[in-house]
């Protein structure tokens, strides 16, 4: 099984984690994403959203490893290739995009638990990222970034 979205014009398709990475993404979602979903509790501007972010650089990272060669991205030809060869170039000073797919990743990722037990923190969080990059769309809909 396998999911297709867009963001910034750039076609996705992810196909589910193997158990070993998603249990790692998932215990870098509980402790590291919730505490920074905590933030956003009542809302942040730009500026919190940076002091918010600050120091979870290498779990960010590691999560992206693990969902990057789950990913494809599509090509100008239609044709798609593993995202993690081409990830400099897909998302180069693009951190908005960057964050917006990942965003994606983990939404579909856990769908279960997002839906089940629900992960208010990070949706919160989540729910204020999108309208800083200008996610006005439905669910499945691709998020445009301003700027």
């Amino acid at each position: 099984m396998s999911y297709e979205f867009e963001v910034a014009d750039t076609k996705f398709r992810l196909k589910g984690l193997k158990l070993r990475e998603q249990l790692a993404a998932e215990a870098i979602i509980v402790q590291v994403l919730f505490p920074v979903g905590a933030a956003f509790n009542g809302g942040v501007n730009a500026a919190g959203l940076r002091t918010a972010l600050a120091g979870i650089g290498a779990p960010l990272q590691t999560i992206i490893d693990l969902f990057a060669p789950a990913c494809e991205v599509k090509w100008a030809d239609g044709g798609w290739v593993e995202l993690t060869p081409f990830l400099d170039n897909v998302f180069d000073r693009k951190t908005t995009k960057l964050l917006a797919w990942l965003m994606y990743c983990i939404q579909w990722q856990f769908a279960d638990f997002f839906d089940g037990s629900g992960l208010p923190l990070l949706t919160q969080a989540a729910s204020h990222f999108k309208s800083l990059v200008g996610w006005t769309g439905a669910s499945g809909e691709s998020p445009q970034a301003k700027g």
